[in-house]
């Protein structure tokens, strides 16, 4: 659960930051990257959430005889 709530986090920041640059003109942060970059950002975050969350590691354990 607590992974759940930094995602969040994490998403709310991005959203935010792509409201207040691209929807209202106003630079997001100090140094504030381009529309274009904070877009590829926000779309890459989401990306590697999504592909962490659906991989699955499958292990076998398979019996070893000794002769």
């Amino acid at each position: 659960m607590v992974a759940m709530g930094a995602h969040a986090r994490s998403y709310g920041i991005l959203f935010y930051g792509m409201y207040k640059q691209i929807l209202t003109g106003e630079p997001f942060g100090n140094n504030p990257v381009s529309d274009t970059g904070l877009i590829i950002a926000t779309g890459l975050v989401i990306l590697l959430v999504v592909f962490i969350r659906t991989v699955r590691l499958e292990t076998y354990v398979i019996a070893y005889r000794n002769r």
